[in-house]
């Protein structure tokens, strides 16, 4: 045979070898994200239902507990409001060239004089840590639901029984993995050394990554959670900006804007608290999807052959 055509009659074997192989693997490719989307599809209203039920179960309640807790602080705040009506404080406040200054050293008064709000990190924590145990129940009885609506759709097919006991465990470990993803990046560099080491609940552990903010008051350092900070900024926001007038009525001001103190940290936490029950929905959802692309490659491998 000339080599020519030799050669020729290979690289067209060899173009349909790869072309027929290319095809098998889209096709394969192909039903391995139907069968995704089929067990998505089902699981997905498992995972809606569970997390309308958290949305609305636990950050309302939660709000008003802390609006609670700073409502009650607020009641012993007359030394802050006198530091800060005296003249000399508030000449010493508007010598500082930028607003973002002058609201620190508003905020370290406050702590400096309330010392009691600074409990409010461990407040939150403890809220935490009641609603953790409940969210952990919550996705396991999640598992137990998506495993029973996949279990009677894989009994269709033929191929590799499902284990709904083994979903629980591979699905909780994706899980896990999707949380120690998320954590890191949430969690600021401020967070407390060891933070994780008293943590055993995936739930807890993504309520917990509430970024923190540091307050220098008096040579110490503490530790606060950012949506408190901001609540707190917000609500003397107008006392920065009128400080510097002698004929605004600083004392009876600040007295008004610290009735609503609570209120606006109550609901700051409310909407810090939903923003983390989103990423464990998140988290959730990206760890089911794990299972359901390891099951389908389980169920349809590379060039088609079952696992």
């Amino acid at each position: 045979m000339d080599r020519r055509v030799f050669l020729r009659e290979t690289v067209m074997g060899a173009g349909v070898v790869a072309c027929g192989v290319g095809g098998l693997w889209v096709r394969c490719a192909r039903g391995r994200g139907q069968i995704v989307d089929e067990l998505m599809g089902s699981a997905r209203p498992v995972l809606d239902k569970h997390a309308l039920d958290e949305q609305e179960q636990f950050p309302g309640p939660a709000r008003a507990a802390i609006q609670r807790h700073f409502d009650r602080i607020c009641l012993n705040s007359a030394e802050f409001v006198a530091e800060i009506s005296a003249p000399e404080f508030r000449r010493n406040l508007n010598k500082m060239k930028t607003e973002g200054r002058r609201n620190r050293e508003l905020l370290a008064a406050f702590y400096r004089r309330v010392p009691e709000a600074a409990s409010v990190g461990d407040f939150v924590h403890a809220r935490v840590r009641e609603i953790g145990p409940k969210l952990d129940a919550h996705w396991k009885a999640c598992c137990v639901e998506i495993s029973q609506r996949w279990q009677v759709r894989i009994q269709k097919e033929n191929g590799p029984g499902f284990d709904a006991d083994d979903f629980g465990k591979r699905v909780t470990d994706l899980l896990r993995y999707q949380v120690e993803q998320l954590v890191p990046k949430a969690r600021r560099v401020t967070a407390a050394p060891g933070w994780r080491d008293d943590v055993r609940s995936f739930s807890v552990e993504v309520l917990e990554a509430v970024p923190d903010a540091t307050l220098d008051i008096g040579g110490q350092t503490i530790r606060l959670p950012e949506f408190a900070v901001n609540a707190m900024q917000k609500v003397f926001g107008t006392v920065v900006q009128n400080l510097g007038n002698p004929k605004w009525d600083c004392q009876r001001s600040v007295t008004d804007r610290m009735a609503t103190l609570g209120r606006e940290t109550g609901e700051s936490f409310e909407k810090e608290l939903r923003r983390r029950l989103n990423d464990l929905r998140a988290c959730r959802e990206n760890a089911v999807r794990l299972a359901a692309e390891q099951h389908a490659a389980e169920r349809v491998g590379f060039f088609g052959e079952h696992g």
